[in-house]
């Protein structure tokens, strides 16, 4: 199975309106996996998160228990009939690039993927 499909299995997870899935890796290796998700009584406002709900990005970053070089986060959103915008907001960035994420993959608005790269 590959890392896209790996990501749409985990955004069908989701219970939530908007479907985002969201896997680290590097190369072949899965890190950590996660998807949005609706929580209680985690305080994420350092992040700039308003609303009670987990991005996909975060709970992949809170599971992930190596730290290694080169990894990279693959966040998708699941639309009715192709991927929709899932490109991640400032907080879980400054997550990614807390703990060592290079690069973030991401789809955008015309269902397509989109590559940034984050660092020092």
């Amino acid at each position: 199975m590959d890392i896209f499909q790996k990501a749409k299995e985990n955004a069908n997870k989701s219970q939530m309106k908007n479907k985002h899935g969201a896997i680290i890796y590097d190369r072949d290796r899965v890190y950590a996996t996660g998807y949005n998700k609706m929580i209680l009584f985690l305080n994420l406002r350092k992040y700039g998160y308003e609303r009670a709900s987990l991005h996909a990005e975060a709970d992949a970053l809170i599971k992930l228990r190596y730290r290694t070089k080169h990894m990279t986060l693959l966040v998708l959103r699941l639309g009715k009939t192709k991927l929709r915008n899932s490109k991640p907001c400032k907080g879980c960035l400054a997550m990614c690039k807390e703990v060592g994420i290079e690069k973030v993959i991401f789809s955008n608005q015309f269902g397509n993927f989109e590559e940034m790269w984050i660092g020092d």
